[in-house]
């Protein structure tokens, strides 16, 4: 792939995780295609990136001191060399701490009182969800100024989080590609939060605070976690250790028991120096990007237990690639009882070599989605054995269509399965934030005959409603109001609900898809996401829908958006990348990263340059400038 469509793939996979709670990639392929663009171009504006933006919409509030990430060791052997790096004296300080996988947060308060909440975002600005507050009693209103006189501000940070006994066993799956990743604790703690509406839930979420900013409000971390803990905060358990085999020992403590008996899930640990007067000293020997030097996230291997295969499952997705599910003798895994495991493709049970009864190494990446990472019948008993082919069905077990191999999937070309149409209904549901209305009913309504498509959901009547079984007046009235709710939605919000693969608000953006008539003329297959929205559009029955849906939804006017000219920039800037994107937006113009047809101008340091955004304007006729061009107006 090209570096700019894999900086669309991580963007995009940012994005998703930090303001929806849920990645479309693993762990291993972010950090594999991070690791791909780096090779190619160590010095893309991406690794200056620190989390993600946050969706256009929603109300923004900027942190005072931007939200830092920790870099990653994958073991003590790496935490050691890290250490050593930092040639620090024999006996300086470390604290530990759990890494909550949860939701960052960050309370300002000012002058000692709870100025307003947000989330880390792009560790500039983040979503502001300062109403979270009624439903979490145990946040304090105020804090004492008295140890920390003479700082106006101050950022209190934390993790939000859904405690483990939230869930007590992840079994379920759905057939449906974007979910196959299960719905892990953090998941859901995102979900409660970014309702619009039913926000009762959040109650259920609880709230640690591990760190304070400005650095130097206290002297050092452990006693910012001390001073917090005699405020009234709810505090991240820590320890503190002055050598390396004082890290390991705990290390390895969280690894047999206490990653098990906290009653967070967690994905590692993170190792600080505890002397905060150290840390600008420690970030000034490195090119601080997103990552403070002087603190590590220490990943765990992943937790395993051996399991017997008793079946798989095959189930279809919105898109139709049937998915393969191993079901094998339940085990405990971090607390969670796991009795099945998404085997992602076709090509993955080939690769497994699997049959009934098989020994499997069952493990939950980032102690929290299981998965199946070995066949130990095929690896230990029989390295010659086979897979067997009647696990895989010849017909689609949803409508019974002769099914295709179609790359590494199993694939059901019926445009009438059944399960297709459902599962590309419940995906609108999901993303038209339809909160209230459960799988079950989309499957009753299906199998009445009421419902077949999306937009048949807003045919509905109220009497339609009545006459099943199970809807009486107050379900009936909920469910009419939430289809009604969701007319009214964003243009790009729209497109990225139609399910179009890899496809969400921020690609339609910088592809400059801002209404239907952008969406309906666009012929920019370039990009992979742009060659997904030809082929979405080329498929009849989706331009119909298109059509359809259009004339019932309600998109609000942005004439600002639309009518502001896109400038791309590329190359070596005379300023930080988002400082020249400041710059820009005050001249009138709308910074992208990718060059497309309807972009105004390119600028660039390098007039002669090759490189693809270069090329891509040469080849479109697109103006281009040098930055002293360019901002001398």
């Amino acid at each position: 792939m090209k570096p700019e469509e894999i900086v669309e793939i991580l963007r995009n996979a940012r994005e998703a995780y930090y303001n929806h709670g849920n990645s479309p990639l693993s762990d291993a392929d972010f950090d594999r295609l991070e690791s791909e663009l780096k090779s190619a171009e160590p010095r893309h504006p991406y690794f200056s990136a620190i989390g993600s933006e946050t969706d256009a919409e929603e109300e923004k509030t900027s942190h005072i001191y931007p939200m830092l990430s920790a870099n990653k060791v994958k073991n003590t052997v790496q935490l050691e060399d890290w250490m050593r790096r930092l040639s620090l004296p024999d006996g300086t300080s470390f604290i530990l701490e759990p890494k909550i996988d949860g939701i960052s947060a960050s309370l300002l308060y000012r002058e000692g009182k709870l100025h307003h909440i947000a989330t880390r975002g792009d560790g500039n600005r983040g979503k502001n969800i300062t109403y979270i507050r009624q439903y979490l009693d145990f946040l304090p209103p105020e804090i004492p100024t008295g140890e920390i006189s003479g700082f106006r501000d101050v950022e209190i940070r934390g993790e939000l989080f859904l405690p483990r006994n939230f869930q007590q066993e992840e079994e379920s799956f759905s057939g449906n590609e974007d979910t196959t990743n299960l719905r892990s604790l953090r998941n859901m703690a995102a979900g409660l939060i970014g309702r619009k509406d039913n926000r009762s839930g959040v109650s259920a979420v609880r709230f640690l605070a591990y760190q304070i900013q400005p650095v130097g409000v206290l002297s050092s971390e452990s006693r910012k976690l001390e001073f917090l803990k005699n405020t009234g905060f709810p505090v991240i358990p820590y320890t503190t250790v002055n050598s390396f085999s004082g890290m390991e020992q705990y290390f390895n403590k969280y690894m047999d028991s206490l990653r098990e008996e906290w009653e967070f899930e967690t994905d590692g640990l993170i190792v600080s120096v505890d002397d905060n007067s150290l840390f600008e000293e420690i970030n000034s020997r490195w090119v601080v990007d997103h990552h403070n030097h002087y603190a590590v996230a220490i990943k765990p291997p992943p937790s395993s237990r051996v399991s017997t295969l008793q079946q798989i499952l095959w189930q279809v997705s919105r898109l139709g690639n049937v998915i393969p599910v191993a079901v094998f003798a339940p085990v405990v895994i971090g607390g969670a009882t796991i009795r099945r495991a998404t085997l992602n493709n076709l090509a993955n049970v080939k690769a497994l070599k699997l049959a009934m009864n098989d020994r499997l190494k069952i493990e939950r990446a980032n102690d929290v989605i299981p998965y199946v990472a070995e066949n130990l019948s095929h690896t230990e008993d029989n390295p010659g054995k086979n897979y067997d082919p009647d696990l895989i069905p010849s017909r689609c077990p949803s409508c019974e269509s002769v099914l295709e191999e179609k790359e590494t999937h199993l694939f059901c070309s019926n445009p009438e399965c059944p399960e297709k149409i459902i599962q590309k209904i419940l995906f609108w549901v999901q993303k038209s934030q339809m909160d209230n209305i459960a799988e079950a009913t989309i499957r009753s309504l299906y199998d009445s005959k009421n419902v077949r498509s999306i937009r048949d959901l807003y045919r509905l009547s109220r009497e339609d409603l009545l006459a099943l079984e199970g809807f009486q007046e107050k379900k009936a009235d909920n469910f009419i109001r939430q289809i009604q709710k969701s007319r009214k939605m964003d243009f790009q919000d729209f497109i990225a609900s139609l399910g179009i693969p890899g496809v969400q608000r921020k690609s339609l953006q910088k592809l400059g898809i801002l209404s239907p008539p952008d969406f309906l003329s666009f012929q920019d297959d370039s990009y992979v996401i742009g060659k997904n929205i030809m082929e979405w559009k080329s498929i009849p029955a989706n331009a119909e829908l298109f059509a359809e849906l259009v004339d019932i939804m309600e998109f609000p006017q942005n004439v600002s958006t639309t009518e502001k000219p896109g400038v791309v920039f590329t190359g070596e800037g005379p300023m930080p990348r988002k400082e020249l994107e400041k710059k820009a937006r005050e001249m009138g113009f709308e910074p992208s990263g990718s060059v497309t047809k309807k972009t105004a101008v390119v600028v660039t340091s390098d007039p002669q340059s090759s490189s693809s955004k270069m090329k891509k304007a040469r080849e479109w006729g697109i103006p281009v400038k040098t930055y002293p061009e360019f901002f001398s107006g």
